[in-house]
């Protein structure tokens, strides 16, 4: 073997073993744990929506915004079932 073949089989296989502990480990986060982590990214969503409705004078903009907000806030608990179900699929192949 030459050594780019022995670096070639120690990635791949150094690959693979990552790729399963972190399956595993992400396969075994529940509802609690998932929605903290969605919502926290959300917030850096509907931050500067918040932010430009307490800046704006537009009626228009802030109703718009808020139902922005309203609508990603109301996703959470679908996005969180959305990536328990691909986290699942995952943990199966």
């Amino acid at each position: 073997m030459t050594k780019e073949e022995i670096l070639n089989t120690v990635v791949t296989e150094v690959t693979s073993l990552a790729k399963d502990q972190a399956t595993s480990l992400l396969g075994s986060l529940s509802v609690d744990e998932l929605t903290p982590l969605v919502q926290a990214q959300i917030k850096t969503i509907t931050d500067p929506l918040e932010a430009e409705i307490n800046t704006t004078s537009s009626v228009w903009v802030k109703i718009r915004n808020r139902l922005y907000i309203t609508a990603i806030n109301n996703a959470v608990t679908s996005i969180v079932a959305s990536i328990q179900s691909g986290l699942v699929d995952l943990v199966k192949k």
